[in-house]
């Protein structure tokens, strides 16, 4: 059901209904996970995720329709989990005054400065590598939009073209890392770049990955995508899949 607002007196009503038949998305290339060890997934494409819930008409209101749809819809957040089971370094009084997102230093991630290996083999036909590392100051989105730099808010990030349908997307890279060039030919497991936290990479460090149609995100369309040879852990278990897709919650040990 569709819900409509008045612009000028703020009324919402209510237009009827309308039915949906979803396709299945039949993924062409065979993707890996972008970064090793133990993993998790903080934000994926749940219900509840914001990657999920992008009021796209509050984004292309703001900015001037810069937007064509929520390039985010089936994105990852992945962060690294270190030996003590979090996912940062803290002294035991952290321990006993922190919690969730409650820091002060986001260099103390296991996910800061760790490598970025590209999903699939592929071109280079994108990057950016000079923005900072905002460990200081937030994220400017409404300076952004009046700048027209709105898509710095994926900081400095990496498009690889697999095919002519499907490229891969990776933001909040770390400044000056980037080691390749538009145009290089990249293989699957190939170091390119290390995770930072430029753009508006919110409140913890992790590497945002997704899957798009196209080179330019704001442009393109969102596409679901499964990883092969993934090594999902519950609890003691650890499941190995063939391919799977990973959401929020999932923990993730790849080699």
């Amino acid at each position: 059901m569709f819900t409509f607002q008045d612009p000028e007196t703020g009324k919402e009503y209510y237009y009827g209904n309308t039915v949906i038949h979803p396709t299945a998305y039949h993924q062409k290339v065979e993707l890996t996970i972008p970064v090793k060890g133990l993993v998790t997934i903080l934000d994926g494409h749940d219900y509840y995720s914001h990657h999920r819930r992008f009021a796209m008409n509050q984004v292309r209101n703001i900015t001037n329709n810069t937007f064509r749809s929520n390039f985010s819809r089936y994105s990852i957040d992945l962060t690294h989990i270190g030996p003590d089971g979090n996912t940062r370094k803290m002294t035991p009084k952290e321990y006993k005054d922190n919690y969730d997102f409650h820091y002060t230093d986001i260099t103390k991630f296991y996910t800061h400065e760790a490598p970025v290996y590209a999903p699939a083999d592929g071109k280079i036909v994108e990057i950016v590598d000079t923005l900072d590392d905002l460990y200081d100051t937030p994220f400017d989105f409404d300076q952004a939009i009046s700048q027209n730099r709105v898509k710095d808010l994926a900081g400095n990030y990496i498009v690889i073209k697999h095919n002519e349908s499907e490229y891969s997307h990776l933001f909040h890279l770390l400044k000056n890392s980037i080691n390749v060039s538009v145009g290089d030919h990249v293989s699957t497991g190939q170091m390119i770049a290390k995770i930072g936290l430029s753009g508006a990479s919110t409140t913890y460090s992790h590497l945002h990955y997704q899957l798009l149609d196209g080179a330019d995100f704001l442009r393109a369309n969102a596409l679901p995508c499964r990883f092969s040879d993934v090594c999902l852990l519950n609890g003691k278990k650890s499941i190995r899949y063939e391919q799977t897709c990973i959401d929020t919650g999932d923990i993730i040990f790849q080699e």
